[in-house]
């Protein structure tokens, strides 16, 4: 506890230690309440939350059922200048890997 000299200020202090601890708590609870609705809270969302996305994801299912690597999606791609989520990256055979096994899981 920090000292300030004075009963009031004590009081202060532990008012607002109180007050952070309840906040705390409360936030704590609003995030399990919401993983346990959707399975997530924080973070990223999942590659294909917005519509743009989707169509590339509905692209990336074609092109590896139709049996092509992972590596060759994503070459595929940097050459017909499909953006990535990041501005400026490339794509990359591991992350198409990841996506479609992310997809895979949640579907």
């Amino acid at each position: 506890m920090i000292r300030t000299g004075s009963c009031s200020g004590n009081f202060k202090v532990l008012f607002a230690q109180c007050e952070k601890a309840n906040i705390v708590l409360k936030l704590r609870g609003a995030r399990q309440r919401m993983k346990g609705r959707t399975g997530r809270c924080e973070g990223r969302k999942p590659y294909g939350a917005t519509e743009g996305e989707q169509a590339i994801l509905a692209r990336m299912k074609e092109l590896r059922a139709a049996g092509m690597a992972y590596d060759r999606i994503a070459a595929t791609f940097n050459c017909d200048g499909v953006p990535t989520r990041t501005p400026g990256k490339r794509w990359h055979g591991f992350a198409v890997n990841r996506i479609l096994k992310r997809e895979e899981l949640h579907t």
